[in-house]
């Protein structure tokens, strides 16, 4: 989506999310990095992340992008009577928190992927907080892939974007439940 800058508020939002952009790429792509050197055979640094920390961690910035989505689903119901102050509320909201949805969720996504490699490189045991805790990373990286495609396709469903961010709420619930 172009939005046009109108004034210098747009011009600073456009700005802080092209540069935001750029270092959660980044950061993605070095903790990808990282976690396969980790995983490798080669000597890697000693250092094992903190599950629990990276976990948390990973939920709040994965909540931050969860915002632009819940917004967007309550503005769009017409089952919900908003009055039009209500209305020019959420729009705003959704002005502000669109440019984190793709920095905190590439931040969110790396931290999952730490969060993982914590308890790959410990003993890995079958149980339900693995098992949960694996569908929940396929899911995410499959809703990462799914949110870059519809940004370069116009071909893409965003209600299939939705329907796996669904899907991976739920799974994410299921596996906080076993787990706390």
């Amino acid at each position: 989506m172009i939005i046009h800058p109108q004034g210098k508020w747009e011009k600073w939002i456009l700005r802080f999310e092209g540069v935001g952009n750029s270092i959660a790429l980044y950061l993605l792509l070095g903790i990808i990095c990282l976690s396969v050197w980790q995983l490798s055979p080669l000597p890697s640094p000693d250092w094992s992340p903190s599950g629990t920390a990276f976990g948390f961690a990973a939920l709040i910035f994965i909540g931050l992008t969860s915002l632009h989505g819940i917004l967007w689903w309550i503005l769009t119901r017409e089952f919900l009577p908003l009055t039009p102050v209500i209305k020019r509320f959420l729009s705003s909201s959704i002005r502000l928190v669109r440019p984190l949805h793709m920095m905190t969720g590439m931040v969110g996504l790396g931290l999952a992927i730490f969060h993982a490699i914590a308890f790959l490189s410990l003993t890995m045991v079958w149980n339900g907080a693995a098992i949960t805790g694996i569908i929940g990373l396929v899911t995410l990286v499959l809703l990462a892939i799914d949110g870059i495609g519809l940004m370069v396709s116009p071909f893409l469903s965003r209600a299939v974007h939705r329907w796996i961010a669904l899907v991976f709420l739920v799974v994410t619930v299921i596996h906080l439940v076993i787990v706390l």
